[in-house]
């Protein structure tokens, strides 16, 4: 039983030594997004994922702020940010795409059999 045990203990150690870890934030100069900006691209994002349309520029994610008055850098700042916890895959050439996959919530709720 304990030899089962510490296979295990190496099985998830060596697994946690290929993830990468999440680096640490650049200094940025001048003022950030604010954190309703960055919810708000989040949103964008999902919303895009679930209607699979596809990656998204910059300038379309932009675009979809509707009333929202935020540049261009701000924008960038938060694809940039989303990417950095790897919620956000992105291609210069195509866009950003939401990555993170969250479980259904009917998947936590059963329970598991023993067999």
């Amino acid at each position: 039983m304990y030899a089962r045990g510490s296979n295990f203990i190496r099985f998830v150690a060596r697994c946690m030594t290929l993830l990468p870890p999440i680096p640490m934030p650049r200094e940025t100069r001048g003022p950030s997004p604010s954190l309703k900006t960055l919810h708000d691209v989040e949103r964008i994002l999902r919303a895009a994922q679930q209607r699979d349309e596809g990656p998204l520029m910059v300038a379309e994610i932009q675009r979809r702020l509707a009333g929202r008055n935020a540049s261009r850098a701000a924008v960038r700042a938060c694809v940039d940010e989303l990417k950095r916890l790897f919620l956000v895959t992105e291609d210069p050439k195509r866009g950003a795409m939401w990555t993170f996959f969250e479980e259904p919530p009917d998947w936590r709720k059963k329970r598991w059999v023993k067999i």
